[in-house]
């Protein structure tokens, strides 16, 4: 929340708000920004005056996630009439770990044009709106209610029949609202057919809307089912002429989400249902439709729908037949080994084996035993029948929309390979030429795509809607606009490289047209818009591919073209209304879910058009499972799997269905029913008497099967009898694949308590405490023979006999130590045994004896794992039974009915099975696969010891083989070639070729004790060769590992696949000892190469088993070469190396992407001869330091920069140029002229620095700046270097330097390279990778390398080496200044929302904390700080400057840190230890700094680059390599000022800053926090300066100290007001107001009044009165500084920098209700209208524009005094009008002038400077309240005086008569009577 801002309806706040979130994108992104505007009120709440939503997402979506300086639109939410209430303007960023965070810049000027940067286009109005959804019906609808009392019921047989367990209602959101259904209670197909109604502002800034099905429960919080979620990007156009707004439907939509099956126990993957990741399952689908009504909101937000409106979408749920095949070729990597396993095919709720209320499917695999391969991994034996699977299904036909959807698809899968070849090719440096033709290719290609026309849809489409419609014109359009736009870039590239190729033919092959008529399925709106839009979008491409084919000439502006097309088309490949559910394959074991993969459905689906067919229809490929709520994106990277299936999928109309069996080659699909006859051991005879499960039953037996009670499903028919089929993976024991194998037994005994050991009742058992068979009657298998003889265990927790000691054996918790207590124990004896024979042999001689016997499979018990060989314990067996059957049509389903009348069962009706289905081959082909493991690099460290042992295994169908291992070593080179020879392959070979199985590999670390460590899996197609002879070549390639989501190092590979049956396979590989070698063709080829090596030093090096690294030695490994350096001494006094040069001559790849890395190994040298390794890094690739070698020297070259002496330039005296620290940076020492000494007294902080000793030109400094005005100071050279003119004054128009402000690091500047001229740094690492955490980085070193060729000749002359000439590595001293300017958006820290942020700068020991001068209550401080430090380079090199937040009570908190090397500024070719100025002045107010003049710079620079010069010809020329410079040409326009320097150190001073040196700057550096790691808190401006002591003394610093407001007086005299509105009526009729004038200085709590002048009839008013406003201001910035306490607890005040603004107002004062408000004038003192002389002149054209434009402007603290008449303004109304006129006296005086000419508040004393008079009021202008008489005579009397006269008169007449009519009678009787 923001402060607020009083009295103001344009308020300016300048202020931060930081929010941290630990969430997944996905979360949010679907986040809301809310943006509301309040008006603050103290004894109420707020009212909220408007507000602004958008999405989290839209804004990372935005270039550099942010929107900058954009204006939002405030909109009332509640009141159905309201408009615009008013503009905000906001930047916003959303950042990520790593992200950059942008810098906000303020717009310049007042006049920010709000129309062209509203966060929406320019025009659009927002408008009233209704989402309106439609939701019909659902279904599929898991169980989500427990059935206690379901179960109660149906034992006891009463109650209604069993119902749905599940009370659903659905629930719409958008925009942080949302509106939800009835509830339908015990209904998992509920019908609620509902109309959802949401209010909305169109257009809206939120993007994603979520659709759920929320089950309702009565005692706890309600579940959610599912969410889905839509775009409205997808369901809508923002187009002139093709957009539409959002509509979508009827259609349904799929939910997913965690699995169905229902557990009482909490839902482990329930995230998943909320839409937090991948859902696992399908969870059930609803109808729904969207449409979008402008104009009104709704009155109710729930309704009913018609039953006319019900029965228009039952065209839409029309369903049509489909089938899904399935075919598996090989399963391996399988994760469970204890038990058979499984895989089951579903779409939708069809094929879910574990749900009981689907019909039962062909849908699973028969469960197999997972058999190991003999090297790690475990497979299914399938064999010759590979198992199939078919699910029969019924949904919409949509084929409408997913077979463009295939289209376009494949559309971007082509461009997107072959721009990849591509860019290969640009980056591989390929001719231009070749290149080239691609780019034609590739065009041509593209044009031909576009050109083909789509299916049309339009309404009489069945099952197409609007959207369906105009998303096909949309994309018809972009296609077409590509295409053309293609051919433009084609033209251009063909034009430029190969003019005589003909012109291309726009016309391609058309895509045969698809009947909309035969489509089965009504189309909605959505469908026909989806249409239209993408016809004009696939017409737009096609354009511009046109005019890119015309116009372009250049390579890569084609490929930025052609990447364009790529994301065009993207846009266009999606498809909202998919109501087809994905395709799921699930690993079951145990009816128990254990891994699944996700299928969409379009991707397997079938078309008569092959280009409509989804890309893997019923084509082989390799997909890893992945386990349910898996962090990793992909399965390639789990660290296990839990399988890899090679299967084929075919999803198709039935009527289709015979174009799956087409495509098997020599496949033939076989059909069986199947049952297992189940037998029981009773005193050692098999027997069905007592079987706890029936005779004849299922694989699980939970089904009764009598062979019998089969009958034959409608449209098949039998083909033989029953047979016995027994299941091939039980003939392998847990010893197959092992060529060694280790038998083991626990011999058991017991006693009762204080008895003695006696043998168990049951004497032996297995680990799980199962019984066998005593050791003594373990034979060896046949093909085995014994090792050796039983031996007891030792190496395990046991006693020395071997015993293990429990209570009982089967509680467990056995212990070594024996106890009184202890009743079992039990000892493990062991007897390896080794095959004898060849395994294969062994593995098919079991296959035919299993085939032969009479296929019974047993076990102890049917729960328990079945083998096929009978042992001592078994106590139960089965065998499996199957009948061939033949299907007499090509729509007949596979699923029987079993007849339980039959089966003599009591039971009504009957129960339904399916069949077992094969895809058999007649025999395999063999193949051998090759594969060639040259290296690895870049592997991840898995010990202790920073390194690993890594080895690798290949596998390949269901064999796979292992590499050696690699000791030591992140970079390993096998150089091996693994042969798995004989490996058997089903199918055709021609299709393999086409389609080859993947080989996957996996890396893994070794370790002596302990499970291997995985380090990364990668997967590669191999090249297929079905000819021996076959002259390709595979070549090697690096490929990436994958260790979770990240990479974890390459692999240098490549395989081949031989098929062993034609012809004579090449020549082995040769072979070194018993390892098979990368042959000669396929291994890099060698030459001899040069490797220098600059190994300069180490720096910050961390402990090492707590003691320091002090000498420190370094060893390089390339391509099996070892250099070791000399070691250091003493890392604390110098950690650089003495000899720092070495070189390699060794042989490596010729071609770059073959050669091995660079492992650098830093070891430290210690007592006793110990030399730990203490630091790794490892160089993937030292490409970017290949170079060519240097010729020999020509005698006319220059000599070495040492060699060369420097000449005196008169100025400084003789000079002597001894050995450099740098080729940029020379140590001097003056021979008689400069002092070489330094004055200081330590490290410290200073606002400015006074040098006593100052000499030469530096004497006149002072009188020099004393002369400058107050106005010029340093910060007039940062505005004007930013812009901010306004703040810099007129220093521009004097010619004055600016200076280079970067919004980045100065190293990150592209021209300066990080500063790595010199040498580059390397971080260090040690020990053991942890995942997600940072490496652990323990020191760098620093150094760099040469590569280039050598002479194959070893006996040719070596080419001069390139690392020379270097500088010494002593130390050296210098000092350091830091300039700090401010820092930006920094991270609040406070519970208030700010920060009271400080410096601190660490430099080596020394550290200052500048807490004093902390800057209270702001996120953007402007710290105006210079500091001095001195340190030995590089001894102390890492500055580390941090921001820290002030804290009284509690230490204080870190905002954020940055560190610089500056060892690499001292050291670079950039010069980067003091900028370089534009101009060369010797005083003023950019006085020159630096050590050395610019003609002593520009001589050593030119020393150090090796030119000829520089040679200057008088004062205004040099020549520098026969190139001349004259003075002229640099200063031409140019404005001279008194303060500049000699003609040739300027001259010098040009020539220097037209050469890569670092110019004069002030660079911006990110603030990280060590809390909040790659998370920017901030950004901070400094500079920083470097002055080696031993050059001399630098120059003066710059004075950076803040400016200071200065305190003025504003005095405002209100003498009148005229032609003010007369607001109200008086009793008597007449218009008057009670007017008075409230003022205030904006930003100031402090308002005035004037006294009130009643009753004025003509409103004018009289008052003369003075306001007094004491302010603070900046004149150089023209802002006014306010400083205030935010609370009466606040202890420090919060400081704000606001333009000085005037506020007048006008208010018309009442005594029993509020005052009215009449009119406002706002004046700004810099920029304010001037005043009319009279009021008459006085009219609104004076105040500025809503553009800032005015007649006459003035600015008053250059006027000093302004008089006259201003115009007051009203906008209630939404337009402004004249409220009144105010005549005001304004006058500007400083401090000083305030004294001396004194005034007082209103009239009070000393009323003086002028003089105020009592105001002459007119007699009328009075309160009535106070003066009665007043209103007596002035109200009534001056009014109604004769109407008071005349009712007197009458009155007084009216009492004669009375009277007399009174006294009449009484005298008349008393006359009569004589009385």
């Amino acid at each position: 929340m923001t402060r607020v801002k009083h009295s103001t309806n344009t308020p300016v706040w300048q202020e931060i708000f930081f929010y941290n979130f630990h969430m997944s994108p996905a979360e949010l992104f679907d986040e809301v920004i809310m943006v509301q505007v309040f008006n603050s009120r103290k004894l109420r709440s707020d009212a909220l005056i408007g507000s602004f939503n958008f999405d989290v997402g839209m804004v990372y979506e935005q270039e550099d996630h942010c929107f900058l300086n954009k204006w939002l639109l405030l909109t009332g939410t509640d009141e159905a009439q309201a408009g615009v209430k008013g503009y905000i303007k906001i930047s916003i960023c959303v950042l990520g770990a790593g992200d950059e965070a942008p810098a906000f810049k303020k717009s310049q000027g007042d006049a920010d044009d709000i129309e062209s940067n509203l966060l929406r286009p320019a025009g659009v109005q927002l408008r009233k709106g209704t989402f309106i959804l439609r939701a019909y019906r659902a279904e599929d609808i898991p169980q989500m209610d427990p059935g206690y009392f379901e179960g109660v019921k149906k034992v006891l047989g009463v109650g209604e029949e069993q119902k749905e367990l599940v009370d659903p209602y659905f629930v719409f959101q958008f925009a942080g609202k949302n509106v939800k259904s009835k509830t339908i209670y015990t209904s998992d197909h509920p019908e609620w057919n509902q109309e959802l109604r949401l209010a909305i502002r169109f257009p809206s800034m939120c993007e994603r809307m979520k659709f759920m099905i929320r089950d309702w429960d009565r005692l706890s919080s309600d579940d959610t089912v599912g969410t889905y979620t839509l775009d409205l990007s997808a369901i809508s156009s923002p187009g002139e002429e093709d957009g539409f707004l959002p509509t979508f439907g009827p259609t349904f939509i799929n939910f997913y989400g965690s699995t169905r099956e229902f557990s009482d126990l909490p839902d482990e993957y329930e995230d998943l249902n909320l839409g937090k990741g991948e859902g696992v399952a399908y969870r059930g689908r609803a109808l729904v439709a969207l449409e979008t009504k402008l104009g009104e909101y709704p009155e109710i937000p729930v309704e009913e729908i018609h039953n006319h409106d019900v029965l228009a979408v039952h065209k839409f749920q029309r369903r049509r037949k489909f089938l899904l095949y399935g075919a598996f070729a090989e399963a391996t990597m399988i994760s469970v080994t204890d038990g058979p396993v499984q895989f089951e095919l579903s779409i939708g709720n069809y094929g879910n084996r574990l749900d009981t209320t689907v019909v039962p499917q062909a849908s699973t695999t028969q469960p197999t035993n997972a058999v190991f391969d003999g090297c790690n991994f475990y497979f299914l034996p399938w064999g010759d029948n590979k198992p199939c699977v078919i699910v029969n299904s019924s949904w919409e036909d949509i084929s409408f929309r997913l077979e463009p959807l295939n289209m376009l698809l494949k559309m971007v899968e082509r461009l997107q390979s072959n721009l990849r070849k591509v860019q290969i090719d640009i980056r591989a440096a390929a001719p231009t030429a070749e290149v080239a033709t691609k780019i034609i290719a590739l065009l041509d290609f593209l044009i031909k795509d576009c050109s083909q026309p789509f299916p049309q849809i339009d309404l009489t489409t069945r099952g197409a809607n609007k959207l369906d419609q105009l998303s096909h014109d949309l994309r018809i359009d972009t296609l077409a606009q590509i295409c053309q736009d293609a051919a433009r870039v084609r033209d251009g590239v063909q034009n430029k490289y190969f003019p005589t190729l003909p012109p291309i033919q726009l016309q391609g092959q058309p895509i045969p047209q698809i009947d909309p008529t035969s489509s089965k399925y009504k189309s909605n709106d959505l469908d026909m818009r989806r249409q239209e839009v993408r016809e004009m979008e696939l017409q737009r491409i096609k354009q511009d591919a046109i005019k890119l084919r015309e116009n372009a000439t250049d390579i890569n502006e084609a490929v930025n073209e052609v990447e364009g097309f790529l994301q065009s088309l993207r846009r266009l490949a999606i498809e909202p209304q998919n109501s087809m559910p994905d395709i799921v394959i699930w690993l079951l074991s145990a009816r128990k879910r254990v891994a699944y993969f996700r299928v969409p459905a379009y991707d397997v689906l079938y078309s008569p058009n092959p280009e409509a067919t989804g890309k893997f229809c019923n084509k082989f490929r390799t997909v890893f499972l992945k386990q349910p709520g898996a962090k990793t994106d992909s399965a390639l990277g789990a660290e296990k799997v839990p399988a890899m299936l090679r299967l084929k999928l075919w999803l198709g109309l039935e009527q289709h269905g015979e174009q799956f069996a087409a495509e098997h080659g020599e496949g033939l699909m076989a059909v069986f029913a199947e049952t297992y006859e189940n037998q029981i051991n009773v005193l050692g005879n098999w027997t069905t008497k007592g079987v706890p499960r029936p005779k004849w039953s299922d694989t699980t037996g939970n089904i009764r099967l009598d062979k019998d009670s089969f009958d034959c499903p409608s449209g098949w028919r039998w083909e033989e009898e029953w047979f016995i089929s027994p299941e091939l993976s039980l003939t392998f024991d847990t010893d197959a694949g092992h060529k060694r194998f280790v038998e083991d037994a626990f011999e058991c005994q017991q006693r009762y308590p204080a008895g003695e050991w006696k043998q168990a009742a049951t004497p032996y058992t297995d680990v799980r405490g199962d019984a066998i068979t005593p050791r003594d009657e373990i034979l060896a298998p046949e093909g085995w023979e014994w090792e050796d003889d039983w031996q007891i265990d030792l190496n395990r927790g046991v006693d020395e006999d071997g015993f293990e000691y429990c209570v009982e054996f089967t509680l467990g918790g056995f212990t070594p130590v024996e106890k009184t207590y202890h009743l079992c124990r039990r000892r493990r004896w062991v007897r390896a045994r080794s095959l004898t024979v060849d395994p294969k042999a062994m593995m098919k001689a079991e296959k035919r004896k299993a085939e032969l016997a009479e296929g019974w499979e047993y076990a102890p018990l049917f729960t328990m794992k079945f083998h096929t060989k009978e042992r001592r314990m078994d106590l139960v067996r089965r065998r499996r039974w199957h009948r061939k059957m033949i299907a007499m049509g090509a729509q007949a389903s596979a699923v029987f009915n079993v007849d339980k009348k039959k089966q003599q069962s009591e039971e009504e009706g009957s129960v339904m099975t399916s069949p077992r289905i094969f895809l058999t081959y007649k025999a395999p082909h063999q193949y051998q696969l090759r594969a060639y493991i040259y290296q690895g690099r870049g592997l991840l460290a898995m010990d202790s010891d920073s390194f690993s042992d890594p080895y690798a295994y290949v596998c390949l169908m269901t064999r796979s083989q292992k590499t050696e291992v690699k000791k030591k070593t992140l970079c390993p080179s096998w150089d091996q070639s693994l042969i798995i020879d004989d490996l058997e392959i089903y199918g055709d070979p021609q299709r393999l070729a086409a389609n080859p199985p993947d080989v996957v590999i996996e890396v893994f670390d070794w370790d002596a004790v302990g499970s291997p460590e995985f380090m990364g899996r990668a997967m590669v197609k191999p090249l297929v060769k079905l000819e021996g002879n076959d002259p390709r070549v595979p070549r090697l390639m690096w490929y990436p590992l994958k260790r979770g989501n990240e990479e974890a190092g390459e692999v240098l590979v490549s395989f081949e696949l031989f098929l062993k049956e034609n012809g004579d396979l090449p020549f082995m590989p040769p072979m070194e000892g018993k390892l098979f070698r990368v042959p000669s063709g396929i291994r890099p080829v060698m030459q001899r190469t040069a490797i220098e090596v600059l190994c300069w030093g180490v720096r910050n090096m961390k402990k090492y088993q707590l003691a320091s690294v002090t000498s420190p030695s370094i060893e390089f490994e390339c391509g099996g070469t070892i250099l070791q350096s000399n070691k250091i001494k003493n890392t604390v006094k110098n950690p650089n190396f003495s000899d720092p040069i070495l070189f390699f001559d060794v042989m490596l790849p010729k071609e770059e992407l073959y050669t091995p890395p660079m492992n650098i190994i830093v070891r430290d040298h210690r007592a006793f001869g110990r030399k730990p390794i203490v630091g790794l890094s490892v160089l993937r690739t030292i490409q970017r330091f290949r170079t060519e070698p240097l010729k020999e020297l020509d005698e006319g070259d220059p000599m070495p920069p040492e060699t060369q002496e420097v000449s005196p330039d008169g100025e400084g005296g003789a000079e002597q140029l001894q050995s450099a620290l740098d080729e940029s940076v020379k140590l001097m020492v003056a021979s008689g002229g400069a002092d070489g000494s330094v004055s200081g007294s330590g490290d410290h902080a200073i606002d400015m620095p006074e040098d006593k000793a100052e000499k030469g030109p530096l004497k006149g400094l002072k009188k020099q700046m004393e002369i400058i005005t107050d106005e010029i100071d340093w910060w007039s050279k940062y505005y004007a270097s930013i812009g901010e003119t306004e703040k810099s004054g007129d220093y521009l128009d004097k010619g004055y330097d600016t200076v280079e402000v970067y919004d980045q690091p100065l190293e990150q500047i592209e021209q300066h390279g990080d500063f790595k001229d010199f040498c580059d740094t390397f971080e260090l690492k040690r020990g053991k990778v942890k995942e997600d955490e940072e490496s652990d980085v323990v020191g760098e070193f620093k150094g760099t390398f040469r590569v280039y060729a050598l002479p194959g000749d070893p006996n040719a002359t070596l080419p001069p080496r390139h690392l020379r000439f270097l500088p010494k590595s002593d130390p050296v001293e210098c000092l350091i200044r830091v300039y700090v300017i401010k820092a930006v958006d920094l991270q609040p820290q406070d519970p208030s929302g700010l920060a009271d942020p400080y410096i601190k700068l660490k430099l080596g020991k020394n550290e200052v904390k500048d807490q004093d001068n902390y800057k209270p209550n702001t996120l953007n401080p402007i710290f105006g700080r210079m500091f001095e430090l001195k340190a030995m380079i590089p001894v102390h090199k890492d500055l580390k400057v941090t921001v820290m937040d002030y804290d009284r009570l509690s230490s204080d908190d870190i905002i954020g840190e940055t560190v610089i090397d500056l060892e690499n500024r001292l050291l670079t070719k950039s010069r980067a230890t003091c900028g370089l100025p534009i101009t060369y002045n010797t005083t003023g107010p950019n006085v020159w700094r630096d050590i050395q003049t610019p003609k002593q710079i520009l001589e050593e620079y030119c020393k150090s680059k090796i030119l000829r010069g520089p040679r200057f010809y008088g004062n205004n020329s040099l020549a520098i390599e026969g190139k001349m410079y004259n003075l002229a040409d640099f200063e031409v326009n140019h404005i001279h000022n008194e303060y500049q320097g000699p003609p040739d150190q300027r001259l010098a001073l040009y020539v220097l800053r037209e050469q890569p040196l670092v110019k004069e700057h002030i660079e911006t550096r990110p603030l990280f926090s060590p809390l909040l790691p790659n998370i920017e808190q901030g950004k901070l401006q400094l500079w920083i300066d470097i002055f080696p002591m031993q050059m001399g003394k630098p120059g003066p610093p710059f004075e950076i100290t803040p400016r200071q407001p200065k305190k003025y007086v504003l005095r405002c005299i209100i003498w009148n007001t005229e032609d003010v509105v007369l607001e109200e009526t008086s009793v008597l009729g007449e218009k008057m107001s009670d007017i008075y004038v409230k003022g205030w200085l904006m930003g100031q709590d402090e308002k005035q009044e004037t006294d009130v002048h009643y009753r004025s009839l003509d409103g004018e008013g009289n008052f003369n009165w003075r306001f007094v406003f004491p302010f603070d201001y900046i004149p150089p910035e023209q802002t006014m500084v306010v400083k205030k306490k935010e609370h009466f607890w606040s202890m420090d005040e919060t400081e704000e920098r606001l333009p000085p603004t005037l506020v007048i107002q006008i208010w018309d004062n009442d005594q029993f209700s509020p005052d009215d408000f009449l009119g406002t004038l706002e004046l700004n003192l810099n920029h304010m209208p001037k005043p009319a002389k009279s009021a008459s002149k006085c009219k609104l054209s004076m105040l500025p524009d809503a553009q800032g434009n005015a007649p006459e402007m003035m600015s008053l603290f250059e006027a000093k005094r302004a008089k006259g008449f201003w115009p007051c303004a009203n906008e209630e109304t939404g337009a402004r009008e004249l409220a009144g006129k105010v005549e005001m006296e304004v006058e500007i005086l400083s401090v000083e002038e305030a004294e001396e000419k004194p005034a007082g508040v209103a009239r009070d004393d000393p009323n003086m400077n002028p003089h105020l008079d009592e105001p002459n009021r007119p007699a009328t202008s009075f309160n009535w309240l106070t003066s009665p008489w007043k209103s007596l005579r002035f109200i009534l009397w001056g009014r109604f005086k004769w109407y008071i006269i005349g009712f007197l008169i009458i009155l007084f007449l009216a009492l004669i008569f009375v009277l007399f009519f009174y006294t009449f009678p009484g005298a008349l009787a008393n006359k009569i009577v004589g009385v």
